[in-house]
């Protein structure tokens, strides 16, 4: 073993092994290789059933959330424009700019809903 807890590779560790179908010879001793490869096992996921679709549904939803408010607010933006007969599209600027915004407070209320009703959930199990 080396200094770094890396086996050292000298001519006489080589020489030990020519063959290479051979396997290496296992050690006593807690070397990194052992740790990376040997007895390692998978953790197992907890998953309840349907609480996983549930989460990607109500999750997986605040993207279109951010989007649509992007998307409404340039539509808006654009028809001030034209509304306006402006030349340089700040109505799809400002409106985006808006429509993000609002996207992000969409966003921000799903996700406080969702954990309030963890909470009461959680607070309901614990009682019983």
């Amino acid at each position: 073993m080396g200094l770094n807890g890396k086996p050292d590779l000298n001519n006489e560790n080589l020489n030990k092994s020519n063959n290479l179908a051979e396997k290496p010879e296992k050690t006593n001793d807690n070397s990194w290789a052992s740790d990376l490869f040997e007895n390692k096992k998978k953790p197992k996921l907890n998953i309840e059933s349907g609480s996983v679709m549930q989460e990607l549904k109500i999750y997986g939803g605040l993207g279109v959330e951010l989007l649509s408010g992007v998307v409404v607010g340039a539509l808006i933006g654009y028809w001030i424009d034209n509304l306006l007969g402006l030349k340089v599209p700040w109505g799809i600027l400002i409106g985006s700019f808006i429509g993000s915004i609002a996207g992000f407070i969409n966003i921000y209320n799903v996700i406080v809903k969702e954990e309030e009703k963890k909470l009461k959930t959680n607070t309901k199990e614990t009682k019983s």
